[in-house]
């Protein structure tokens, strides 16, 4: 006997998993860098990639997927990207 739970935990850590192998693919970070909100003196960055921009969707809007990304206007790829390491 399966279960529903087991199932649904099994199908968004899949889906989570293509998200990011898309995004490591692209070469593409989403969202790590330092700002003024972060104490550089400690060494913190912003990750934008946190678990409240995932969410679930319904499958006939999303081709089969049941997960996907927002907030992605802190990503950058290699041609976009800013060294802050100077």
């Amino acid at each position: 006997r399966r279960s529903v739970l087991g199932y649904l935990y099994s199908r968004i850590g899949l889906d989570c998993g293509r998200i990011l192998r898309a995004l490591h693919d692209k070469r593409i970070s989403w969202g790590t860098y330092q700002d003024d909100m972060c104490r550089r003196d400690f060494g913190e960055f912003h990750c934008n990639a946190h678990a409240n921009n995932l969410v679930l969707l319904e499958g006939s809007e999303a081709g089969g997927a049941m997960v996907g990304l927002l907030d992605l206007d802190m990503a950058f790829d290699e041609e976009s990207f800013v060294d802050i390491w100077g």
